[in-house]
């Protein structure tokens, strides 16, 4: 909802308008924001609908403004070359954004369902080593 709060802001939108725009109270949307509450997906799309309807922009372009961020681009670049690339000049390249997915893989390993299969931890490893030894 970061993004979305963002995309308000660029567009002037403040977020007493868009949450009377879907007729909540006029805190709702901040709420979100602060974490106090988590949407629905159908009061996202609410959300998404009353921007849309505000400032007359396409809801499909506004959805990839709101959930295609600059760390899910870099994946999406990456995984397009996986197959085509060396994948140790590729780990390389992209040293920080396989940094970076350490946060995910230790802040999910206590959890009591783990989203990454073992397969997947154990790729995480080579690849945490290969770093390590640059």
């Amino acid at each position: 909802m970061d993004n979305f709060n963002r995309f308000l802001s660029q567009h002037r939108i403040a977020n007493r308008e868009i949450s009377r725009y879907i007729g909540a109270p006029d805190n709702a949307f901040n709420k979100i924001i602060n974490e106090m509450s988590v949407p629905s997906v159908a009061t996202i799309i609410r959300y998404v609908h009353a921007a849309e309807q505000i400032i007359g922009e396409n809801k499909i372009s506004i959805y990839s403004k709101i959930l295609i961020d600059n760390e899910i681009e870099k994946a999406v670049s990456i995984l397009n070359q996986i197959s085509d690339a060396d994948i140790t000049e590729l780990i390389k390249e992209n040293k920080e954004f396989f940094k970076s997915l350490d946060f995910y893989f230790s802040t999910t390993q206590s959890k009591k369902v783990d989203p990454f299969t073992i397969e997947e931890r154990d790729i995480y490893a080579e690849i945490k080593e290969m770093l390590d030894h640059e």
